[in-house]
C-alpha cells in the first residue's frame, strides 16, 4: 500500500471529462491498495 497525502489550496477529480469531486483548501489523499494488501 503507498499513499501519497499533500497540503491544497484547491483539487477536484474528473472522470469522463464530469467533475466528481473537489475541495477548496485542505489535504488530497491519493492511496494505492493491491489485493495483496491486508
Amino acid at each position: 500500500m503507498r499513499a501519497v497525502v499533500q497540503k491544497v489550496s484547491s483539487s477536484k477529480v474528473t472522470v469522463d471529462e464530469e467533475v466528481v469531486g473537489q475541495i477548496n483548501q485542505g489535504l488530497m489523499v491519493l492511496l494505492g491498495v493491491t489485493h495483496d494488501d491486508t
